[in-house]
């Protein structure tokens, strides 16, 4: 589900931002492979934020992409 900012538009007040926060629900072993699906994509994971938060590796991840993605023709 979308969470974050980008959610405010519809429940509360809207706010600028520059990310777009997702909330998954994933079984056994399924953050490893979204985390592979999404460094496929160009996407990598944040290491220094994962330094600052350890008690949150066993459930979160932050993966951030610079710059416009291209769209697939």
């Amino acid at each position: 589900m979308l969470i974050g900012a980008w959610a405010l538009g519809a429940w509360g007040s809207p706010r600028a931002t520059a990310d777009i926060d997702f909330l998954v629900l994933l079984g056994r072993g399924g953050l490893d492979e979204l985390c592979r699906r999404l460094r496929r994509m160009g996407m990598r994971e944040d290491g220094e934020w994962l330094r600052w938060n350890p008690t949150a590796r066993p459930s979160m991840r932050r993966a951030q992409r610079t710059g416009t993605p291209r769209a697939r023709p």
